[in-house]
């Protein structure tokens, strides 16, 4: 099978060489990380003797990589700022916002919840009208829909292509409940009775 002057052999063996090619790139360059040379203890600049008496007192230690240097301890007068203040913009200050300030966050808090909350009811909503439209297969939500629009059980027999008496039971289940209930009344001891 040749594919434009290549065929698979010659394609397996250009990729072979290519990985080769990578795998010694990354060889040399692990060797050259290697081979550099890290300063053993602390590196301290080299400074006149009162620069160094005016400079702050040097950190307890100086690390060689910035990945390996410890968490800084948080000051107590300093506020810690966490992933949600950063998040939502909240960065704490010394002072404390106005009232007029704190009211309109509240507000604009409190109408988001309200939004939110329309929007739930919606989707409950929602969910249920779905729930309801999988309790019924198409066929019969159809012959329901004929049923309500006025269709005898005949004509919603022909329509679907049910029979007659599943028809005439689409009828009775989807009359309306007052009409059921005017129509068909139980007895004291639990016997149907009609009028």
């Amino acid at each position: 099978m040749e594919s434009g002057g290549f065929g698979w052999r010659e394609l397996t063996a250009l990729l072979a060489a290519l990985a080769g090619v990578y795998l010694v790139i990354a060889l040399v360059a692990l060797a050259r990380l290697r081979s550099r040379s890290f300063p053993a203890g602390n590196v301290e600049p080299t400074a006149s003797r009162s620069l160094v008496a005016d400079a702050p007192p040097p950190a307890e230690r100086s690390w060689a990589h910035p990945f390996l240097t410890p968490a800084p301890k948080p000051d107590e007068d300093v506020p810690v700022l966490t992933e949600v203040d950063l998040m939502m913009g909240e960065v704490p200050s010394a002072k404390r916002e106005s009232p007029f300030a704190e009211t309109l966050a509240l507000t604009g808090l409190e109408s988001e919840v309200r939004q939110l909350r329309g929007e739930v009811a919606a989707l409950r909503e929602e969910l249920a009208e779905l729930k309801e439209a999988r309790r019924i297969s198409p066929l019969y939500a159809d012959a329901a829909a004929l049923a309500h629009r006025g269709f005898d059980a005949r004509g919603v027999a022909e329509e679907c292509g049910i029979s007659v008496a599943e028809a005439e039971l689409v009828l009775a289940m989807s009359k309306d409940e007052t009409n059921f209930d005017s129509e068909v009344h139980d007895d004291p001891d639990g016997r149907k009775q009609g009028n």
